[in-house]
């Protein structure tokens, strides 16, 4: 029998109806559950599952029903020192529809499926860090604040999104692709394929980053290799020597007041009214010789003397915080406490009796 005690989580006013579940799979937590199948299991639609940083990896979870996944960021910090929470992977079906992970460091797939065309809609998936790519064959869904540092079987896309998938929103997103030594086929690359005009892509930079002796041939690899999708208000950085253009394996997608910047080479214009080969302009300094890499230190927000300041579609700043997004490179979520730790103070109670629990918790940054 499982043996999983709860809680409301008082410090998350507006899911204070909702039952909360805290998972740890460190040995003597305390906590109500060790594994995500376990809380899974206990919970019902609409319940809330805490993941608790941790030395040790979770498993995978295909989640079955409505439930709102959370950590207080994908990022170790001084208190939690060199721990983090880590999962290997989600897979959503068609009954986790308006699920939401959000904060968590995923170093498998995430993948939004279908059943008989039956397609899983609404899914949430909020400032995680993402390092095996995300599959995407469902509607309505919403991939926002995410950074996504590594590619995936998907034919070496970051974002795979079926062409029958509708109403997709990519926001606000850090991608990177790193060079290092190897040599590698830019057109075997992307950063988001395939969908079609109902997808919107808007808000995100993709970086594309040379630091060592390899290469990219074919131009470099593809940023958005799409058919019609709407493709607004991003930030598209190279330092690849070969970088040709940045709308290579793309078929009539709309581009928008988008910046464009090849360190070493003058590509081709994207179609449309952007803003092309232009520096950026960011806080950090970003250069051709100090690219804008995903490190918890740095500064993606634009210098005021860049171009991209209130220069989107909507009048905000291209880029991360387009849409005045509160986007956070070490994944806090937006609205919710940093959950830094808990104390059970009585591990040990009568039937009946009173579970105290002592929590710390932060405004996020």
């Amino acid at each position: 029998m499982k043996k999983c005690f709860l809680f409301l989580a008082l410090f998350l006013p507006f899911l204070a109806s909702a039952t909360i579940w805290t998972v740890d799979n460190t040995p003597g937590s305390g906590a109500q559950c060790t594994t995500l199948f376990a809380a899974q299991d206990s919970a019902s639609n609409g319940d809330t599952i805490l993941v608790m940083p941790s030395y040790s990896v979770y498993a995978s979870l295909t989640v079955t029903k409505k439930l709102f996944i959370y950590s207080r960021g994908h990022s170790s910090n001084t208190i939690d020192k060199d721990k983090r929470a880590q999962v290997s992977g989600f897979t959503f079906n068609a009954n986790a529809d308006s699920s939401v992970i959000a904060g968590l460091f995923i170093s498998g797939q995430v993948s939004i499926s279908s059943v008989s065309g039956n397609r899983a809609r609404a899914i949430r998936i909020i400032n995680n860090q993402i390092t095996a790519g995300i599959y995407l064959d469902g509607d309505e869904n919403l991939i926002q604040g995410n950074v996504l540092t590594g590619f995936t079987n998907f034919y070496g896309t970051y974002i795979y999104v079926i062409n029958a998938a509708q109403n997709n929103l990519i926001l606000n997103n850090y991608f990177s692709f790193t060079i290092g030594s190897g040599n590698y086929n830019g057109n075997s690359f992307m950063f988001i394929r395939d969908g079609n005009s109902s997808n919107l892509v808007s808000g995100n930079i993709f970086a594309e980053i040379k630091n060592g002796s390899g290469n990219v041939n074919g131009g470099g690899i593809g940023f958005i290799r799409n058919s019609y999708v709407k493709v607004y208000n991003n930030i598209m950085w190279s330092n690849v020597p070969s970088r040709s253009r940045f709308d290579t394996l793309n078929l009539g997608s709309v581009f928008r007041n988008n910046i464009t910047y090849s360190a070493l080479n003058t590509p081709d214009t994207l179609p449309g009214i952007n803003y092309n080969d232009t520096m950026p302009v960011f806080v950090g300094g970003y250069d051709a010789t100090n690219p804008p890499s995903y490190n918890e230190n740095n500064d993606m927000h634009l210098s005021s003397s860049s171009i991209g300041v209130l220069g989107g579609t909507d009048s905000t700043d291209v880029g991360l915080y387009n849409g005045g997004y509160k986007f956070s490179i070490v994944g806090n979520v937006p609205g919710v406490a940093v959950f830094d730790d808990f104390e059970i103070l009585n591990p040990v109670i009568k039937k009946g009796g009173v579970l105290k629990v002592k929590i710390k918790a932060r405004k996020p940054e």
